[in-house]
């Protein structure tokens, strides 16, 4: 199983619209608003990382608000 977290900013007065679309997409597993440089971060799991990345591509990245993402790729050392 990988795992990847996304960062995301999000445009004024969309918070709640984004988090809750995230959410609903598969592989999405927590979604929470930060504090900080970005205002979602939001943890995904899947098989493998070219299918959680054409996720984040084709479905995060195309959520109405959204005006960056940076994703992380978990490491097990």
């Amino acid at each position: 199983m990988e795992t990847i977290y996304v960062l995301v900013s999000v445009s004024s007065g969309k918070l709640e619209d984004v988090l809750g679309a995230a959410r609903k997409i598969e592989g999405v597993k927590e979604a929470h608003a930060v504090t900080g440089r970005y205002d979602i971060i939001i943890k995904m799991e899947g098989r493998n990382l070219a299918a959680l990345l054409n996720t984040v591509v084709k479905e995060i990245r195309k959520i109405g608000g959204i005006e960056d993402t940076e994703s992380l790729i978990a490491v097990d050392l």
